[in-house]
C-alpha cells in the first residue's frame, strides 16, 4: 500500500507533500483547489487523500500544473481525471506535447546504463515500476497555461530548462514558496546522502542546462522540490 511520507504546512494556504517516492503541492485559492504535480500512476488515491488532509474534497480541485511531464510528476492524472474530469491539466507551452504524451523525454534502462547494477539504483527503479512507471501516460486535453490561469492560481512561472526543455519551477506569489518539481531537489532515492541542487545528470534531458538553472533559481524562497524535504531560506 502507498502512503504519505509527509504532509507539511508551509503557509496558511499551502500544503508540501512528500509522497511515496516524489511531491506535490496542494494550494488553496478562491478559485477552488490547485494542485502542483501529482505523483505515479500508484499514487492517484493517495493524491486525492492528501487533498482531503488539507481540509478540501477533492472535488474542488480545479487545476494541475505541471513542473515537468515526466511519470513519477504526471502519473497519477489519468486516474484523477477519471474520477474528476473537469480538472484541466496546465503546462508551459514548451513542455505541453511531453505532457500529452506518449512521447517524452525520460529515463531509459539504456541511458542508466551500469547505473542499474547499483543497489540504490536498482532499489529505486524497481520502486518506480511498482508504482507504474513503466505504464504509458497519456493526457490529450493538457494545454499551455496562461498568465490568467496563473493569476487565479496566485502563481507566477519559472523558466527552468535542462532537467526536460519546458520545466517549470512556480512561485507562490506573496508567499515567498517556489515549488520547482526537479529543476532542484534535495534527495533523492538513489543518493546515499541528501545533496542539494540539480539532480543527478542521468535523469535529465541536458545536464549543463539543469546544472545552470539550479544554480540561478531566485533565493529567498521557502523551495519545495520534486523530491526530498523542503529547504528554508538560510536566516
Amino acid at each position: 500500500m502507498r502512503t504519505l511520507r509527509a504532509l507539511e504546512q508551509v503557509a496558511d494556504t499551502v500544503w508540501f507533500v512528500q509522497g511515496p517516492a516524489s511531491n506535490w503541492t496542494i494550494l488553496h485559492t478562491l478559485d477552488g483547489t490547485v494542485l502542483i504535480d501529482a505523483g505515479y500512476p500508484g499514487d492517484a488515491p493517495v493524491v486525492l487523500d492528501s487533498v482531503r488532509a488539507t481540509g478540501a474534497d477533492p472535488s474542488t480541485i480545479k487545476r494541475v500544473f505541471i513542473t515537468h511531464a515526466h511519470t513519477d510528476h504526471i502519473g497519477g492524472l489519468p486516474s484523477i481525471l477519471d474520477k474528476l474530469p473537469h480538472v484541466e491539466v496546465l503546462a508551459a507551452a514548451g513542455e505541453v506535447d511531453a505532457v500529452r504524451g506518449p512521447e517524452r523525454e525520460q529515463i531509459t534502462v539504456a541511458k542508466a546504463g551500469t547505473r542499474m547494477l547499483r543497489p540504490r539504483f536498482t532499489a529505486w527503479a524497481l520502486g518506480a515500476i511498482r508504482a507504474g512507471g513503466t505504464q504509458p501516460v497519456v493526457l490529450p486535453a493538457a494545454r499551455a497555461f496562461t498568465e490568467n490561469d496563473l493569476t487565479r492560481a496566485g502563481l507566477r512561472a519559472h523558466p527552468a530548462p535542462g532537467h526536460t526543455a519546458g520545466s517549470t519551477a512556480y512561485e507562490v506569489v506573496s508567499k515567498a514558496i517556489l515549488a520547482t518539481g526537479d529543476a532542484y531537489i534535495t534527495d533523492h532515492p538513489t543518493y546515499a546522502r541528501p545533496r542539494a541542487g540539480a539532480i543527478d545528470a542521468v535523469f535529465s534531458s541536458d545536464d549543463a542546462a539543469a546544472r545552470a538553472t539550479a544554480a540561478a533559481l531566485p533565493r529567498g524562497f521557502t523551495i519545495l522540490p520534486g523530491h526530498g524535504p523542503a529547504e528554508r531560506p538560510a536566516s
